[in-house]
């Protein structure tokens, strides 16, 4: 396991992360998401031992951060945040030369390979970098010593489609050899859409649902009722549920159960359509539909 986390508690004056569990297998691609405030980044930070948690237990490669690991743990780990903090008067070259003296598997061509792909000339100016190519630039940097694990926050935030694209083309690549896994937290749930093998969704500081993707797709469904037999209906059967005039628009987790009471009560079939993952999120979070 790559990450094993367990009934993580961080609390601050006007906030507080509850019980949160992340499990991440070694090949897999874990997608975090929740609306802003919701504790993605407090998760990340306490994952990183930049926080300590104030109860549970955190394991990484099987290990638990202390002296005698911090060094392995931290030698198997590439970051990449929404903001990347370069030394924007440096150039591109100085600044990987720079990072590279602190991980022993810096590999050279690995490096070369990635800046050409993302077409960042190395004679250029960090602070003169379009976001699209700091973002390129910063994952070239965390993925050059082969890291078991890359975690990013929110990496992709105001990139255009194409750029967004070609980075998770990259991603895909990396975890090809089912030895690397990626956190990946974002508010763009097309980007897991594509990508992502398990979804943990917190709200609030607590985890609201946490399961395969393709099973939360698959269970969650959006069905059309007259209102009269949604009212007949046992209301534990739905998250989320929106009146307009005589129908019902509402989402189910428990669709094969939804099927036998909707049959015993008209004899018919209810309509059930898919959901996207922000579809799912806004359901989940905000009631909505």
């Amino acid at each position: 396991m790559i990450i094993e986390a367990r009934r993580l508690c961080k609390k601050y004056p006007a906030f507080q992360l509850k019980d949160v569990d992340i499990l991440l297998p070694e090949g897999y691609v874990l997608g975090l998401i929740g609306p802003n405030g919701a504790g993605k980044t407090t998760t990340i930070k306490l994952l990183m031992n930049i926080i300590r948690p104030d109860a549970g237990e955190i394991r990484l490669f099987g290990m638990q951060w202390n002296e005698e690991n911090e060094e392995i743990i931290k030698q198997e780990i590439g970051y990449v945040g929404e903001e990347q903090p370069f030394y924007d008067q440096m150039s591109v070259k100085w600044t990987s030369n720079f990072v590279r003296q602190f991980y022993p598997n810096w590999d050279d061509e690995f490096y070369a390979d990635l800046i050409n792909r993302f077409e960042i000339e190395e004679k250029s100016t960090v602070g003169d970098l379009s976001k699209g190519n700091r973002v390129r630039f910063a994952l070239a940097v965390a993925l050059a010593h082969k890291p078991r694990l890359l975690i990013l926050d929110e990496p992709t935030s105001g990139l255009d489609p194409l750029i967004r694209h070609e980075i998770l083309k990259i991603l895909a690549e990396i975890i090809s050899d089912g030895r690397r896994s990626i956190l990946f937290s974002t508010h763009i749930t097309e980007d897991l859409d594509k990508i992502a093998d398990y979804i943990v969704l917190l709200n609030d500081g607590r985890v609201l649902l946490s399961d395969e993707k393709d099973q939360i797709t698959a269970e969650t469904k959006k069905v059309y009722l007259k209102r009269d037999d949604f009212h007949r209906l046992p209301s534990d059967l739905f998250i989320a549920h929106k009146m307009i005039s005589n129908e019902c628009v509402a989402v189910t987790t428990k669709f094969h159960e939804l099927k036998r009471a909707y049959e015993s009560i008209t004899g018919d079939e209810p309509q059930a359509f898919g959901m996207s993952l922000d579809e799912v999120m806004l359901a989940y979070v905000k009631g909505e539909v």
